[in-house]
């Protein structure tokens, strides 16, 4: 591994990224994270490639006790998305520890998008400048990721306090909508539609 230029941080140490790639075996990982960074065409942001690396990690703690797994990218879901029952990922930690894996010491060892950043900076690589429509198009997709983890967090609260007899309600449905007024000419528009027509009809 040449780690002079892989992901090094400020005072030339190696960041948590090439640490673990290097530990992991999953040295390879940094030209494809690098590539997949800085390509023109469907080009992946920092939280999908975040994402990507701690699939690679739940996969490779898992193969190094002699154990394989069918899906890494779901198994990692379960262990991190807001909208996983404690039951299930109680079930999926439990298989882990079967197969061997730490658990805990898996989960510490993921990383953020933050972390991605700086190993991409450390190895020089440069995204290529965003267009109005993609950078309009990443926006979109923030806010819908922002929007359904409000959805999610507020379902669970009302069934448990409807499980808990808090609260008396029938079936229900969640709606969750950010509206946008434009103080100028007092037209109010859906965020999203806001952000896709490429703002508001007032001069």
């Amino acid at each position: 591994m040449t780690a002079v230029t892989d992901g090094t941080n400020a005072g030339g140490r190696p960041g948590k990224v090439a640490r673990l790639l290097e530990a992991y075996g999953l040295e390879g990982l940094g030209a494809e994270l690098e590539h997949r960074w800085t390509r023109e065409e469907d080009r992946q942001g920092l939280r999908a490639l975040a994402r990507l690396v701690n699939e690679r990690l739940v996969a490779a703690a898992a193969e190094e006790n002699g154990g394989e797994l069918a899906d890494p990218a779901n198994t990692y879901r379960l262990l991190t998305a807001d909208d996983v029952s404690p039951g299930v990922r109680t079930q999926v930690q439990n298989r882990l520890r079967r197969q061997g894996v730490d658990v805990e010491a898996l989960r510490e060892s993921f990383v953020s998008h933050a972390a991605v950043r700086t190993y991409l900076d450390g190895r020089g690589a440069e995204p290529p400048s965003a267009s109005d429509d993609e950078q309009r198009r990443t926006d979109r997709e923030r806010l819908q990721r922002l929007q359904s983890r409000i959805a999610s967090v507020a379902e669970d609260s009302i069934e448990r306090s409807r499980a808990a007899g808090r609260i008396d309600i029938g079936e229900f449905a969640l709606l969750v909508d950010v509206d946008v007024v434009c103080r100028d000419c007092g037209a109010t528009y859906p965020a999203e539609e806001l952000l896709a027509r490429g703002g508001c009809d007032c001069d």
